[in-house]
């Protein structure tokens, strides 16, 4: 209520309290159709009242009638939430109204519409005032109840108010508070940001009642690799944990919550891996030793439980894979998982409409099922867009799976749910399968070859017309690696980054949004080691052992603490 009406409550409820007339107030009033007279509403006693609360009001004005109702609503719109159960004529100026007010009534103030039994209407502005139930708030959460994040690194802490029976109070207001400002600041909302190096308790307080979160910061991660997603990404610290940063809805970042973070978050468990895989809501890593531990959504719904096996739907932390099996690689995407057994043998798990699991069936496989064909790889790389290549040690490369764009390369668009050899006679060092229905690869020499989807020159040579197989990228460049997502990014000698294809989000790195057919250099003149492209953002760690991302950033993806997409390479928070 505004500060000018608060004085006029005040009074209205004094002369109340005395028998006196009460205060008057500017009506609108409004005749319905032909009927004469007005009808006036010019105050409310009491003028306030707690959610979830049933009890008498005095609606005073004037032109009432037996038969009279009067009715609470914001803005014009009658509110469902405040039912009149009685409207008691007492006077031609004085109605009263029993009302409930439900627990999930907005809170603020509230017209006051009467209608006679004639049809005639009047209604008087900001009459009434529904405030929170605060004796009603039992327990409070907040979640993530705990926290492992870099300095300069964000997160959006949630806050939960329950009555005594447990019953989400959705319209608790809280009071944020932090035990140690030097640690970690929170704002009104409870946003929480690490600003330097220990631990501190984030308070959330609704009435009486309060929940609290444990955040851990650290400073100086160094990291070993990086990998980008589908609006997350993750990285190996040279001690083997991981950190992952970004869109959480899936549990994909494995710290126990679906909050988003924007910075880097350690993975719950205390594991130490040596290799991870991202794709769309979830990861896998190896452990030393081989084995695979999984965590996030499926990217699809399915019974078998996607890429975490074993029929596990979700799993907010890092969960061992069904199976048995010793892996010296793993690759994820969208729904489903492969990996390599010693020997070069493939394995893959999870959703397989399209024959992704390269078993020779379209049957979901909550555990390992070996590809078929008997070959042995050297390496695998599984496209977000359910198809998966794999390189043999003798250069050839087979594809399996969708095949709508001629993804698979083998001349056609005709899906395999077994591996199918790659067209052109080539002999390749390295595959790269993209989420967006491509597939890369590098000969000896360094030369790129792509084929599948062109539709935004993520092929890279120079159209944005599809190839059933490979095709050379343009521009002569020998590289040293290629990554594949929604565009494609290569490194040559040296760790200069060139990126082509889509660029609406700049995740291209030359300071534009311009999509590109050809090769063009990524800005900032760094020198990478490695490079790993996302469906619209992508990250390289540096000869020098530090992470920088470019592109998309709406849900943290970049890890430099904020939302703000850059076009060129921006350096993830909490490094050295």
């Amino acid at each position: 209520m505004k500060a000018h009406r608060i004085a006029i409550a005040f009074l209205m409820l004094g002369l109340s309290a005395c028998g006196e007339q009460e205060p008057t107030r500017p009506p609108i009033a409004a005749a319905s159709g032909g009927s004469s007279g007005t009808v006036t509403v010019t105050a409310a006693n009491p003028d306030s009242a707690t959610q979830d609360t049933t009890l008498n009001v005095n609606v005073y004005g004037g032109g009432f009638d037996r038969g009279s109702k009067a009715q609470w609503a914001q803005s014009g719109v009658l509110s469902p939430n405040v039912t009149t159960n009685s409207t008691k004529y007492v006077s031609s100026s004085q109605l009263v109204a029993n009302i409930t007010i439900a627990a999930t009534a907005s809170t603020g103030s509230y017209d006051i519409l009467v209608t006679t039994s004639q049809g005639k209407k009047g209604i008087g502005s900001e009459l009434f005032t529904i405030t929170l139930k605060h004796n009603d708030v039992a327990t409070v959460t907040v979640t993530p109840a705990t926290s492992s994040i870099v300095l300069g690194a964000s997160v959006q802490l949630k806050a939960t108010a329950y009555n005594a029976t447990g019953t989400v109070l959705t319209k608790a207001v809280f009071t944020w508070a932090t035990s140690n400002a030097a640690v970690a600041t929170v704002s009104t909302t409870g946003l929480m940001t690490a600003v330097g190096s220990g631990s501190a308790t984030i308070s959330a307080a609704s009435g009486s009642a309060s929940g609290n979160s444990t955040v851990t910061a650290m400073a100086n991660l160094v990291l070993a690799s990086v990998a980008a997603g589908v609006h997350y990404s993750c990285g190996l610290a040279t001690t083997g944990a991981a950190f992952c940063w970004g869109a959480n809805d899936q549990s994909q970042l494995g710290n126990g919550s679906t909050t988003d973070v924007y910075g880097p978050s350690a993975v719950s468990g205390g594991l130490s891996f040596s290799a991870i895989s991202i794709q769309y809501a979830g990861g896998c890593g190896l452990v030393n030793g081989g084995s695979a531990w999984c965590w996030g959504g499926v990217g699809e719904p399915t019974s078998s439980g996607g890429e975490l096996g074993g029929g596990n739907t979700s799993a907010p932390v890092p969960i061992a894979l069904v199976g048995g099996l010793t892996f010296t690689a793993v690759n994820v995407f969208d729904g489903s998982a492969c990996g390599l057994v010693s020997g070069g043998t493939a394995y893959c798990w999870g959703w397989n409409r399209y024959g992704q699991l390269g078993n020779g069936t379209t049957t979901d496989s909550p555990t390992p099922v070996a590809v078929s064909g008997g070959f042995t790889f050297a390496s695998l790389s599984a496209g977000g867009d359910d198809h998966t290549c794999g390189l043999t040690s003798g250069g050839a490369v087979f594809c399996w799976g969708i095949n709508g764009s001629g993804q698979l390369g083998d001349g056609t668009t005709t899906g395999r749910s077994t591996p199918t050899a790659v067209l052109g006679g080539l002999s390749f060092t390295a595959v790269s399968a993209g989420p967006w229905s491509q597939t890369c690869g590098l000969t000896a020499g360094g030369a790129a070859y792509c084929w599948g989807a062109n539709t935004y020159g993520q092929l890279g040579d120079g159209t944005t017309t599809n190839r059933t197989t490979p095709v050379p990228v343009s521009g002569g460049l020998s590289f040293t690696s290629i990554s594949t997502g929604g565009s494609t990014c290569g490194l040559v000698a040296g760790g200069s980054a060139y990126c082509w294809g889509f660029n609406r989000r700049g995740q291209l790195g030359n300071g534009t949004t311009t999509n590109s057919a050809t090769p063009v250099p990524v800005s900032g003149g760094l020198s990478f080691a490695a490079i790993s492209v996302g469906t619209q953002h992508a990250c390289g760690s540096t000869t020098g052992g530090v992470v920088y991302c470019w592109g998309w950033n709406s849900r943290g993806q970049l890890g430099d603490g904020t939302q703000i997409d850059h076009w060129v390479p921006f350096k993830v928070v909490g490094q050295p």
